[in-house]
């Protein structure tokens, strides 16, 4: 057969041709090749003698062999051929039967398929003409491998002098065309911002870095590119939050909110079980303890409930964005939407104010609306698509038959029409997820609207000392006990000084001197608070500062100096353990401040130092700071301690039923024997809410020797009247816990899946820590503040690391331009500014209108004409009020009582025929009389209208029933 000749190479001349055919035939008598065998060496005779016999094969029958040969390998490769050509037709056929309706790709697969063929036969012919040129084919690859020898020699060459050009040029840490910095810059940048590094300087430290490490860097990055990174990391948050909402089965979540230079600001916290990135996970495990994610701290316009959920609903918004138009959603093929979001929200958790619970009711009616309209649009997707058209059609048809017709649908602009369509379909989607809802089963009902609140046990337990130190207070009144001294403030404490000197005597007190008691507060809460301001106070240029711990530390020693408790903070369980300390040195403190007195260019103390000093050595103010103190020992730090959790572990709210059960148990026990506190044998196990020693026994020890010195009279009653007022503040401020409650009616399964972290520590620490921030560096910009919290609190860059590819890092730095393009910073101070001017301009024009109202009621109440006495019996309800409003309003006459006391109509009568017999013996000429008689003002009178009849009826009714 003929030769064909590879493509692409140059043909063969006679003469080549020829001694290739010499060269083939001498390869085969001297060498080993895949058809002639090797002739081993004869060693015997009989071997030499059949190697002599045996016949030298002729050039016909090498060449018949080499032809046979070649043939076999023809073969083979035409059996593969016709194999590929059998796959080819089954996959024609395959591709016919399974695409008949789309003739265009048919075609294009025939097109490729012939192709394919071409191709096939073309390396059909190839793969003939390389087994022909295998000698070529060596020659070729032994020329390559030296190449690649010579290649890599010059490689290492030019990697010396890249490394020596970069040694006398700097590195570089940037990628592109246009210099821009790549990844790892970037997170270098951001890991030195979030240790601490001022933006502006990052750039030179990364470049003396460089230089420590050998690596110079040309450039130095700038503190707008080092802001710029870090509000990626916003950005990545959020595509964080919303896939781990995403993957989650469900969410809880928290708030708290507090003000900053008259604004208000809102901390959101999320809740749920996350992957742990740092083990590489990306999903997360069901039986982990729930991570809490700072969702961002956000200001509000006002301190309103509905704009706090508003808040909410804005901040989810952009998650759900960010996060569904992300490669990160699309890789993983996942979305998130609100519909979502209420379909996986269990509870929430806040403290106990009253605000915060109606934002509670809020995100619950919510929750609620948007469950049946998430199961309506699901319904709509499971209907069949003719159907669904022509009910859509249908329901639009009423739509238009309700605005007018199709002439009145046809003149409105395309995006009224859009409006009207949009509307139409959330009825819809209401409409059929009721249907749907309604037919679910009982419990699938109460698992949709399962939603459950616990509030912040740390401010429980806050607002049950506060309830047992107010109760201790009111015991020292009803029992005739010395009650603590007066702490009276500066303005005060003349007037009470004056009143508490012994020569009054039983004079009586002035309206100003009765004013200033009851503006003075007592007892040891106002002594622990008072302390506090000259021990340690928030403000650093007041109080004694660091002079009070070098007097500690040369009287007690390093190991025993600490700060005194931060109660000019209002921290938590800070005024019982400040009780604790003035107790355990009260020596020590009093003759401070007497030091601290003698010190001064004139010698004297302030008023807060007087009645500091004062209070340290009254009786029954250091009763209650016993008392304080042993309630704190005995309830508050064992329950801090359980709630707050162990080994960073934390605990879930909702299982905490019985625990608070408990804590009144407690407090029930302590009341009925206070000896369990008091005794000289009192022991930890039993006196203490977890049974383990005491946290402080120094100060126990304290609280005795003082009560056995006699410094500590009536200790008994007040502590028990302590645990009274604490546990009455225990039952009210554990409510959600209620036997036959929701929480207590939940299973284990339904509060692991709606768990909520025990306390709002986070919230409340995220508020502080803003405002800590803002007072050292009052310029940073919201979302750049956000950028670095929300990196630290949720592990974002551990995020990053784990499921990030170049495609998601191009992606947040798009989003991260936007948002630093479109001056979110100003557009949030103009939009409080507006919202500031409307309200003001809102208040201005109710002014006006009560105003212009008051106006009018005092001119209609200066045209009443009065009846006589006698008459007074025949008049409405409505026009006894209006005699009655105008006697008071226009004439002074105080003796009648407001509108809501008068009571009903009798009483009416009376009030105004006293009041008209007042005026007549006083001689009033000033009152008008009516020129009408009786019965014309009795028919005025019972004219005014059916309406307002039946409402004085109904009044009436209301009131005697």
């Amino acid at each position: 057969m003929t030769r064909r000749r590879a493509f692409g190479s140059a043909p063969r001349s006679q003469l080549q041709k020829d001694l290739w055919s010499k060269n083939r035939i001498k390869n085969h008598q001297e060498s080993n090749k895949e058809n002639v065998p090797t002739h081993p060496t004869p060693t015997n005779s009989t071997q030499i003698n059949n190697q002599v016999n045996r016949p030298v094969p002729t050039q016909n029958q090498v060449w018949k062999k080499l032809y046979q040969n070649t043939r076999r390998s023809y073969l083979r490769v035409k059996d593969k051929y016709h194999g590929m050509k059998e796959e080819i037709k089954l996959m024609k056929q395959a591709h016919l039967a399974a695409s008949r309706e789309q003739q265009l790709e048919i075609a294009n697969l025939k097109a490729k398929t012939v192709t394919q063929a071409a191709q096939n036969e073309a390396l059909t012919d190839t793969l003939k003409a390389t087994v022909n040129d295998k000698n070529e084919a060596k020659s070729k690859v032994q020329a390559l491998t030296k190449r690649s020898t010579r290649f890599k020699s010059a490689l290492r060459r030019t990697e010396g002098r890249a490394k020596q050009k970069l040694l006398k040029e700097g590195g570089k840490l940037a990628t592109g065309s246009r210099g821009a910095y790549n990844a790892v810059a970037r997170d270098l940048a951001r890991r030195l911002h979030l240790a601490g590094c001022a933006p502006s300087k990052i750039g030179s430290l990364i470049k003396h870095v460089g230089l420590a490490f050998g690596v110079p860097v040309a450039r130095n990055m700038s503190r707008r590119t080092v802001q710029r990174c870090m509000l990626e990391t916003l950005a990545a948050s959020e595509m964080q939050l919303g896939y781990e909402m995403s993957v989650g089965q469900s969410i809880t979540i928290s708030q708290d909110s507090t003000s900053n230079r008259n604004t208000n600001y809102q901390a959101h916290h999320i809740a749920l079980r996350a992957p742990d990135y740092r083990e590489g996970q990306t999903l997360p495990e069901q039986a982990s303890t729930p991570s809490v994610r700072l969702l961002r701290i956000a200001s509000t316009l006002d301190h309103t409930s509905q704009n706090s959920v508003d808040t909410w609903f804005n901040l989810l918004d952009s998650v759900i964005d960010t996060f569904n138009n992300s490669p990160l959603s699309e890789r993983s093929n996942t979305s998130f939407s609100l519909g979502q979001f209420a379909l996986k929200l269990k509870a929430m958790n806040t403290d106990h104010a009253s605000g915060e619970q109606a934002s509670f009711d809020l995100m619950k009616t919510w929750k609620q609306k948007e469950t049946v309209k998430t199961i309506g649009e699901q319904e709509i997707l499971k209907t069949n698509l003719i159907e669904l058209k022509a009910f859509l059609n249908d329901r639009k048809a009423s739509l238009i038959d309700g605005l007018g017709g199709p002439g009145v649908w046809n003149g409105l602009d395309d995006l009224t029409q859009s409006k009207h369509e949009a509307r139409l379909m959330e009825e819809l989607k209401e409409e059929i997820g009721n249907k749907a809802y309604s037919a679910l089963p009982v419990n699938a009902r109460e698992a949709l609207n399962l939603f459950v609140w616990a509030g912040c046990c740390m401010h429980k337990d806050q607002n049950s000392f506060k309830g047992g130190a107010d109760a201790m207070g009111k015991f020292w009144e009803t029992s005739g006990l010395p009650q603590p001294i007066l702490l009276a403030n500066k303005s005060n404490a003349a007037k009470v000084r004056e009143v508490l000197n012994p020569s009054r005597k039983n004079a009586p007190l002035t309206e100003e001197e009765a004013a200033a008691i009851a503006a003075t507060t007592r007892g040891g809460v106002k002594t622990a608070a008072l302390a506090g301001a000259l021990f340690n106070n928030k403000d650093d240029k007041k109080g004694y500062g660091d002079s009070h711990l070098v007097h500690l530390m040369s009287e007690f020693g390093l190991k025993n100096t600490h700060r005194f408790p931060d109660t000019s903070n209002t921290r938590f369980n800070s005024h019982a353990e400040a009780a604790a300390e003035l107790l355990k040195r009260l020596s020590f403190y009093i003759q401070f401040l007497e030091d601290v007195k003698l010190r001064k260019q004139k010698p004297g103390w302030t008023n807060i130092e007087s009645n500091v000093f004062n209070a340290l050595q009254d009786p029954s103010t250091l009763t209650e700071l016993a008392a304080m103190t042993l309630y704190a020992q005995a309830l508050g730090h064992p329950y801090i301690s359980f709630v707050r959790g162990t080994d960073g572990k934390l605990v879930n709210a909702l299982d905490l039923g019985p625990f608070h059960a408990e804590v009144r148990n407690h407090c029930e026990k302590i009341i009925q024997n206070p000896d369990l506190l008091l005794s000289d044998d009192a022991h930890f196990s039993t006196a203490t809410l977890d049974g383990k020693p005491w946290n402080d026994i120094e100060a126990v020890a304290v609280v005795k020797q003082l009560r056995e010195a006699g410094k500590l009279p009536n200790l008994q009653p007040a502590l028990v009247a302590f645990f009274k007022g604490a546990l009455t503040t225990w039952v009210r401020f554990s409510s959600e816990f209620a036997p036959g409650g929701t929480i207590d009616t939940m299973t284990i399964e339904e509060r692991d899946l709606a768990w909520v972290p025990a306390t709002n520590d986070t919230n409340e620490g995220a508020l502080g820590a803003y405002r800590v921030h803002m007072r050292n560096r009052p310029n940073t910009t919201l979302h750049n503040y956000n950028a670095q919290a929300v990196c630290q609190k949720n592990g974002t860059l551990d995020f990053m690391d784990t499921m990030f590819t170049e495609e998601d890092r191009a992606y947040v730095r798009k989003v991260a331009r936007k948002w630093d393009s479109s001056g979110l910073e100003r557009k949030r101070k103009e939009a409080q500014a507006a919202f500031e001017k409307k309200l003001a301009e809102m208040k201005r024009e109710k002014a006006a209108e009560g105003e212009r109202k008051a106006r009018e009621r005092r001119e209609r109440l200066a045209a009443v004409k009065f009846v006589p006495v006698e008459e007074v019996h025949r008049l409405t309800v409505k026009v006894l009020d209006e005699h009655l409003n105008a006697l008071r309003e226009c004439y002074g006459d105080d003796t009648i009582p407001i509108p809501a006391h008068r009571g009903l109509k009798p009483n009416k009568v009376h009030l105004l025929e006293e009041a008209l017999k007042r005026h007549i013996e006083k001689g009033n000429q000033d009152i008008p009389h009516s020129k009408q008689d009786s019965e014309s003002i009795l028919v005025d009178s019972w004219t005014q209208g059916h309406d307002e009849l039946e409402n004085e009826m109904m009044e009436d009714d209301e009131v005697l029933f």
